[in-house]
């Protein structure tokens, strides 16, 4: 079953990514967070990592960046109330069988734009590479999932360790940049 489900985001992913086109010009990855000020930060579906995912946020926030975090409704209370964050919630409503993101809800993310977007999922669930297409950003970072590698212009392998240290190990990664 778990490949079926793959199978149709992997054909979601395909006939999405004809209709939106990213900008081939060739980008610098030099200072990157230096020079990016508008972040999105993409956070996994599972709930358990909402703890290791705060440590991020703050790291971003701590450094004067206007964060906005794409969360579902669901995870919501598990991520702190600061006055400085923005979360774009999405909800099951926004989601075809709780698999794919109706186009309703991408146009709406198309309207958003960002210096970065950063997609902390560890998992590699299919839907997150989805929610980061349309979304207007200069440099888009993610942990690949085979068959999504056009959804980021950085692409970042999925590291081993404990579960709660690979998105700090992502972000180090990035600020070393």
């Amino acid at each position: 079953m778990t490949a079926i489900i793959e199978f149709l985001q992997w054909i979601y992913y395909l006939t999405l990514s004809m209709f939106w086109t990213e900008d081939k010009s060739r980008q610098s990855f030099r200072n990157l967070l230096q020079n990016s000020d508008k972040i999105l930060i993409i956070a996994p579906l599972d709930e358990s990592a909402a703890k290791s995912i705060t440590v991020v946020i703050k790291r971003f926030v701590e450094n004067g960046k206007k964060v906005t975090v794409l969360v579902s409704h669901a995870s919501r209370g598990s991520y702190p109330n600061d006055h400085r964050l923005t979360y774009e919630e999405f909800y099951k409503a926004d989601t075809l069988f709780n698999l794919f993101p109706k186009l309703s809800f991408l146009k709406k993310l198309k309207a958003l734009t960002f210096d970065l977007v950063i997609d902390l999922n560890i998992n590699g669930e299919g839907i997150n590479p989805i929610l980061s297409m349309p979304v207007n950003a200069k440099v888009k970072a993610g942990i690949c999932k085979k068959n999504f590698e056009k959804a980021y212009s950085i692409r970042l392998e999925k590291m081993s360790g404990e579960k709660q240290t690979i998105p700090q190990n992502c972000v180090d990664l990035l600020f070393r940049l």
